[in-house]
């Protein structure tokens, strides 16, 4: 039961985090979602489907979320959180810069609307493990 519950919590943050992004390229942002997904940078990526993308994609929350998991009840989640939150700020334009497909331009509305998104996330990580503290012990 416990593993259904993470792995239904992972591919909910997954998806939470795209779909953000991608509502938010409705109204204004520019290939947030894409860029959330990008992957061109890596040598044999160029021309990958989506379906890919976004299990890599799942990958790296996965990992985020084990991290989470494993020092939760730790002396360290403080900084964990902090740490997560300064790579997540230093993703956005690293992604832009590593980026071979020129449609991905560092715009500062952009930037704001990605950290807002993944402190969102941060926040859900916490809360879901939180919560899962609570239901199983």
């Amino acid at each position: 039961m416990k593993v259904l519950y993470h792995a239904m919590s992972i591919l909910i943050l997954s998806v939470f985090l795209f779909g953000l992004f991608s509502l938010t390229d409705l109204f204004y942002t520019h290939h947030l979602a894409s860029l959330l997904l990008n992957v061109d940078f890596v040598p044999g990526f160029f021309d990958v489907s989506f379906g890919l993308k976004f299990i890599l994609h799942i990958v790296f929350t996965t990992m985020i979320y084990v991290v989470f998991q494993a020092i939760r009840d730790s002396y360290v989640y403080p900084a964990g959180i902090l740490i997560i939150i300064v790579l997540f700020a230093v993703i956005y334009p690293s992604l832009i810069t590593w980026s071979i497909n020129p449609i991905y331009q560092f715009h500062w509305i952009d930037y704001i609307v990605w950290m807002i998104g993944h402190t969102i996330f941060i926040f859900l990580v916490v809360f879901i493990l939180r919560f899962e503290k609570n239901l199983w012990y």
